[in-house]
C-alpha cells in the first residue's frame, strides 16, 4: 500500500534533511562500523506531516550514512530509502 501524509514533501526537501545530518556524521565513523539514520515522520502532528508515495522509494539520495530509513510512526512502517555515497 502506498504511504499517505498530509503534507507535501519534495526530494529536495527530504536530501536537505540528510545533508544536515551528512555534516555531523564524520563525528561518529572513528567510533561505529556502520551508521544509520533514521527520520521520523508522525503524522499526528500537523507540523511533522510528511506526504510521499511510492516514488520516494524509488529515488536515490545522496548521504553519507551506510543505510537511510524514513519510518512513519503512526503506522510503525519502516522504509529504506536508496542512497549512494556520490554527489550526481
Amino acid at each position: 500500500t502506498d504511504p499517505h501524509w498530509v503534507k507535501s514533501y519534495p526530494y529536495e526537501e527530504l536530501q536537505s534533511i540528510i545533508n544536515k545530518k551528512n555534516d555531523k556524521v564524520h563525528r561518529y565513523k572513528p567510533y561505529c562500523d556502520k551508521i544509520y539514520l533514521l527520520i521520523t515522520s508522525n503524522r499526528s502532528l500537523a507540523q511533522e506531516s510528511v506526504h510521499f508515495d511510492t516514488d520516494i522509494l524509488k529515488h536515490q539520495f545522496y548521504a553519507e550514512f551506510d543505510k537511510v530509513f524514513l519510518f512513519d510512526i503512526c503506522t510503525k512502517e519502516l522504509y529504506p530509502l536508496k542512497i549512494t555515497s556520490y554527489i550526481e
